[in-house]
């Protein structure tokens, strides 16, 4: 625990997605310039979110927020690749193309990769459980 000196009071101050804000800055981009000047909008990696799951904001998953959040970081740092729950990389080469085509397809995989890479990790892990069960059982076959 912390305890200031009597007389001195602590300061904590927080630069809440300070990147994103730059980014928008620099970027000039108007969609993103106007997220973060809706007095509305406090929190906008939910707003995405909301935007790519096609929910309202309340129904975000903070699961879904972070998914987001790792994305579009992933994009600005140039990451270059995604991985999948499981740890699968993805590589991402045309991320950062400037070809607005190329890179707006790479962005495309990157969303779809984590969401159906993920998916496809999680079906062959329940598809090998299952065949080590039937194959281990002296009453159940598989054809």
């Amino acid at each position: 625990m912390f305890v200031s000196s009597d007389g001195w009071t602590f300061l904590a101050a927080d630069f809440s997605q300070v990147e994103l804000r730059i980014l928008a800055h620099l970027s000039s981009d108007p969609e993103l310039l106007k997220l973060f000047q809706d007095p509305e909008t406090s929190d906008v990696f939910s707003i995405l979110a909301c935007q790519w799951k096609g929910v309202r904001v309340d129904q975000v998953k903070n699961a879904d927020r972070e998914q987001t959040k790792r994305i579009v970081y992933a994009v600005v740092y140039g990451a270059g690749y995604v991985v999948s729950i499981m740890g699968r990389k993805r590589p991402l080469p045309h991320i950062n193309s400037q070809d607005c085509s190329l890179r707006a397809q790479a962005e495309r995989q990157a969303v779809n990769f984590v969401v159906q890479g993920s998916a496809a990790d999680l079906c062959k892990m329940a598809m090998i459980k299952v065949f080590t069960c039937i194959t281990s059982s002296s009453s159940l076959t598989a054809r």
